[in-house]
C-alpha cells in the first residue's frame, strides 16, 4: 500500500452508518436522489489474510497492483429505504479520486459481488463477483469524481434486496505500484464518500 500524506487527510474521521445527501423520501422524482456507501473495505494480495493492510482502507481505498499484488476494495450501499414499485432510470456509482500512484495502463473493472462479506473481510476469504456483469472503466483524474454507470445492477438489487451484496473494484493489465484512491465511507466530509446517484420513477 503506498505511503498516505497527513495532510491529505486532516478532516477524516470515523462516523456512523451513511444516508442519503440529499434527505429521501424515495418514491417518485425527478430530482436524483444520492445515497452513500455504508460498508467499505480496502483487501491486498500482499497479505492476504490480513483486514484493511496497513490501515490505509479506513480512509481511502486503494485499487490497482502493489509489488506486484493486486489491491481491491469492496462497498456497499443500503437501498432499503426505496419503496417498491420504483424504477431507477439512472444509476451513478460516484468514486471521489484523492491520489494516483505510479503510471496508469490497463483498466479499472467493477462487478457485483455474489454474497454477503462482514466486518474482517480479508484477500483470501473475498466473496465471487459477477465477471459477466462487470463494468470497464478508465483511470480517474486525483481530485475528480469517477462516476460508473451501475444501474443495472442497482434495479436488480431493487427486484431482489436480499441479492445486494455491493461492489467489487479491481484492475487489470495494469503495471506494476500503479493504483488510485479513493475516499472511504468513514470520511467526514459526507459529499466526497463513495455515492450512488440514483434518477427514479414510480412504476
Amino acid at each position: 500500500m503506498p505511503p498516505v500524506s497527513r495532510r491529505e487527510f486532516l478532516n477524516v474521521a470515523s462516523v456512523g452508518a451513511a444516508g442519503s445527501i440529499l434527505g429521501c423520501s424515495c418514491t417518485s422524482s425527478s430530482t436524483p436522489t444520492v445515497f452513500l456507501a455504508d460498508k467499505a473495505a480496502y483487501i491486498c494480495g500482499c497479505k492476504p489474510e490480513v483486514h484493511n493492510p496497513g490501515g490505509g482502507g479506513e480512509r481511502v481505498l486503494y485499487t490497482g497492483n502493489y509489488c506486484r499484488n493486486s489491491e481491491r476494495f469492496l462497498l456497499h450501499w443500503n437501498l432499503s429505504g426505496i419503496a417498491s414499485g420504483v424504477q431507477v432510470s439512472q444509476a451513478l456509482m460516484g468514486l471521489y479520486c484523492v491520489e494516483i500512484y505510479g503510471t496508469p495502463s490497463g483498466r479499472l473493472v467493477y462487478a457485483p459481488l455474489l454474497s454477503e462479506w462482514g466486518d474482517e473481510i480479508t484477500f483470501a476469504t473475498q466473496p465471487p463477483a459477477n465477471t459477466q456483469e462487470q463494468v470497464r472503466a478508465a483511470w480517474p483524474e486525483k481530485g475528480q469524481w469517477q462516476e460508473v454507470d451501475v444501474t443495472r445492477w442497482v434495479n436488480r438489487w431493487l427486484a431482489t434486496p436480499e441479492k445486494n451484496f455491493g461492489v467489487l473494484g479491481y484492475a487489470v493489465d495494469v503495471s506494476e505500484d500503479t493504483c488510485s484512491a479513493v475516499f472511504a465511507s468513514v470520511l467526514s466530509v459526507a459529499e466526497q464518500r463513495p455515492r450512488l446517484t440514483l434518477a427514479y420513477s414510480r412504476s
